[in-house]
This record gives C-alpha cells, sequence and structure tokens, in this order.
C-alpha cells in the first residue's frame, strides 16, 4: 500500500487508505468500488501519453515527453523516464524532467549522453536540451534547431555527429536536415535537405556502422526512403522504398548494417503491423 501511495505522489510512510481517491485514481476506480491488489500490477500516475520520444543507452531505455487527450492526466508531458532493457521493471522510473513539456520530439545519444530536441510547450519548438544517461536528473539546455519544427527524425555516428532529419509546423513539412555534436552543445547547423517532394515528417531513421544514414515512410504517406553519407554535408539521395506500403508515423531500429522500419498509420488511416 505505501508503495502504491508514493506511485500516486504521496510521501513514504504518510498515512493512506485502499479508497483515497489519488490510489483509486491509478487504476480509474471509484469510490467504494470493488478492487483486487492485483489490479495496481503495472499501475503508473504518469498515463498513456502518445508522441513521446524514445531513445537507447547501454541497458537503459528512455522515454522522454508525449501528449494525451482522453486519460487523466491530459496535455503535454515533462517526463523522462526509463527502464532496463534486460531486466524491465512492471513500470518505468522516474528520471527527471525536461524543462518544458512537449510532445512530438526528436531524441540521440552518443552513449553517454541524451539529446532531445523539439522541447517546447507547443508541437514546434526550436529548443535542444540533453542529459547524462547514467545520472538521474533533469534536461539541462544544449542549443536550438535551425529552424522550430517538430516530429523530426533522427541519426547519429559514433563518433558523436547527430542528425535531426525534416518535421513540420502545422501541415507545412519540413525539409531541412541540421545537424549536431553530440558531446559539445551549441545551435545544430545546417546540414543539407531530404530528397523528393515527400515524407519529411514522421519518418523512422536508422545509422549503419559505416556512417551511412536511412531515413523511411512519413507523412503524406510516402514510402521513400532516403539516404546520406554523414560524412560530408550535402543533400540526401533516393535509397528505395519500403515494402508494405506507404505509411507515415514509422518506427525504426538498426544494428549497425540492417535497418528495421514497423508501425504507422496508412492514407486511410489504419494501424500498420508489419515490420
Amino acid at each position: 500500500l505505501n508503495e502504491m501511495h508514493i506511485e500516486a505522489g504521496g510521501s513514504s510512510g504518510s498515512a493512506c487508505t485502499i479508497n483515497d481517491s489519488d490510489i483509486r485514481g491509478l487504476i480509474s476506480k471509484g469510490s467504494g468500488a470493488v478492487m483486487a491488489f492485483g489490479e495496481w500490477y503495472g499501475a503508473s500516475s504518469f498515463g498513456p501519453p502518445t508522441t513521446m520520444t524514445g531513445s537507447l543507452w547501454g541497458s537503459r531505455a528512455f522515454w522522454t515527453g508525449g501528449y494525451s487527450s482522453g486519460a487523466s492526466p491530459t496535455g503535454r508531458f515533462n517526463y523522462i523516464q526509463y527502464n532496463s532493457i534486460a531486466s524491465p521493471s512492471a513500470t518505468c522510473g522516474d528520471f527527471g524532467n525536461i524543462y518544458t513539456a512537449c510532445a512530438s520530439g526528436s531524441a540521440l545519444t552518443n552513449g553517454a549522453r541524451i539529446v532531445n530536441a523539439s522541447s517546447a510547450a507547443s508541437n514546434y519548438g526550436n529548443k535542444i536540451e540533453y542529459w547524462a544517461a547514467a545520472t538521474l536528473g533533469n534536461g539541462t539546455d544544449f542549443g536550438d534547431l535551425s529552424q522550430s519544427r517538430g516530429f523530426c527524425a533522427t541519426t547519429n555516428k559514433t563518433n558523436g555527429l547527430g542528425l535531426f532529419w525534416g518535421g513540420s509546423v502545422g501541415f507545412s513539412n519540413k525539409d531541412t536536415i541540421d545537424y549536431i555534436w553530440t558531446q559539445t552543445t551549441g545551435n545544430a547547423t545546417d546540414f543539407g535537405n531530404h530528397f523528393g517532394n515527400y515524407g519529411r515528417e514522421q519518418r523512422g531513421g536508422c545509422s549503419s556502422s559505416a556512417g551511412r544514414a536511412v531515413v523511411g515512410g512519413g507523412d503524406y504517406y510516402s514510402n521513400r526512403i532516403d539516404w546520406k553519407d554523414m560524412a560530408t554535408t550535402g543533400n540526401a539521395s533516393d535509397f528505395g522504398d519500403l515494402n508494405g506500403g506507404a505509411r507515415a508515423g514509422v518506427s525504426a531500429m538498426h544494428n549497425g548494417s540492417r535497418a528495421v522500419w514497423g508501425g504507422g498509420t496508412s492514407a486511410s488511416n489504419t494501424y500498420q503491423d508489419d515490420m
């Protein structure tokens, strides 16, 4: 009961009952409702935000910000949450806070530092912040993107180079590619532009061990894949197309030599489950 009280925002050891509104709120129960302790397994006060930013560091996974319109609490969030990849807990731990609540952010890492862009009260900020992945704490100002936007794709190289691809402001998609050096701080610099005229937000980005960046899918329900050698600045080139059709909001992962894209939403607003 004490752990449930802490999860709901109470102080350890302070007086509480199972019928307290904040404890009941973890599982959305009304006063006097029939409840079982097993219903609190995995319950969290964070709620189910969407459009969160995700990043990996060693054995830790991070989720940042997000937005919820149908569950309590509603609105944009400033949470940084984390969990162990090898031995995950039922609920994520509280790592700290980004300094401004946001949705549609974009994150990358150099192995020791997480860098998160578009941390703004609206979807379309230009702020970049960072935190040390090994130590609990809040985000710190890093610099600014070259232009305000949300829903960027990200790729990064082992030498610390990080790219923010495209994004959007409202229904206006952006084709700018910015770059930063993650081991330092400062404003992002123009790197080049996307290839073609489609899919410049909600894309999935991957990087190879050799330093090639590939991004696929995107808004306007594109199946296009772009690529760029990260060793030199310049515009992206056509790589090919995703299999299984065009989709927005696609997720991506890689192991340095193979890239995988999965999920997303089709032009008919149908969720996709293929990879």
